[in-house]
């Protein structure tokens, strides 16, 4: 993690999902939820594509034989599969860029203030949307993520990049707030960390061996052996359990 908060809020976010987008990939809970989504665009876009044909088959019969339906039969059939046309109109796409991001695996991320809303569509009856906008950026969601988050308060937010599918989200201080009080805990340091013991201290709080470690950092395993034992020295412990924990409450992770 990159922010240490004590108690602050996760949304729709388990602790090897969030682990996995910080790595800007999709957790197998996230993929597992993305071909839901994918399955329910899938019965939109064929039931798009049936309707088309039916209202098309339909005007064709009516243009080549004038005494079919004459007696009105169609006359509220017709509006309501337009309606239903223009309802469904998006889901190929929509099918289509869910379908590339849970090939690519990969995931987006975004962080500012919460704005949470609610649209209702044009017509008679009123099915109301909710929204999640942070920095531009509009994302549709459903009701039970859409009541998780709290108006107007700061979140890192997951989303899948292609469709923009929301996968959760994790409070976050305002950046203000959290330079500050980096600034302070870090000064309790004995020393400050170096870039390369850093990027050790994040490889070490995603559970990788030293083995692990080296290979991504392409260095050997006895001088991430080095590196690793001037870091607990800086941090003032003796093993990587206690390392977390200290990196987490100096606001390092």
């Amino acid at each position: 993690m990159q922010d240490g908060e004590e108690i602050l809020d996760i949304v729709h976010l388990t602790p090897d999902d969030l682990a996995k987008n910080l790595e800007k990939r999709l957790s197998l809970a996230q993929v597992r939820f993305l071909r839901k989504k994918l399955f329910l665009l899938g019965i939109g876009t064929l039931t798009l594509f049936l309707l088309s044909m039916a209202l098309i088959t339909i005007l064709v019969i009516k243009s080549t034989r004038p005494d079919f339906a004459s007696h009105g039969e169609l006359i509220f059939a017709i509006p309501v599969g337009l309606i239903w046309l223009w309802i469904l109109r998006d889901n190929p796409a929509r099918w289509r860029k869910t379908h590339q991001d849970i090939l690519a695996g990969a995931v987006a991320r975004v962080e500012g203030q919460v704005q949470c809303e609610t649209v209702g569509n044009i017509g008679l009856v009123q099915i109301p949307h909710f929204i999640v906008r942070i920095a531009d950026n509009r994302f549709s969601v459903d009701r039970q993520i859409y009541f998780q988050f709290k108006n107007r308060e700061y979140y890192r937010v997951f989303y899948a990049p292609q469709s923009r599918i929301l996968l959760g989200g994790k409070q976050t201080r305002p950046i203000s707030q959290k330079n500050e009080s980096r600034e302070n805990k870090t000064k309790e340091l004995i020393e400050h960390l170096t870039p390369q013991e850093q990027e050790l201290l994040q490889q070490i709080a995603l559970g990788r061996s030293n083995k692990e470690i080296a290979l991504n950092l392409s260095l050997s395993p006895n001088t991430i052996k080095m590196y690793t034992s001037r870091l607990y020295r800086k941090l003032g412990v003796r093993r990587r359990t206690e390392a977390i924990a200290r990196a987490r409450e100096l606001e390092l992770l």
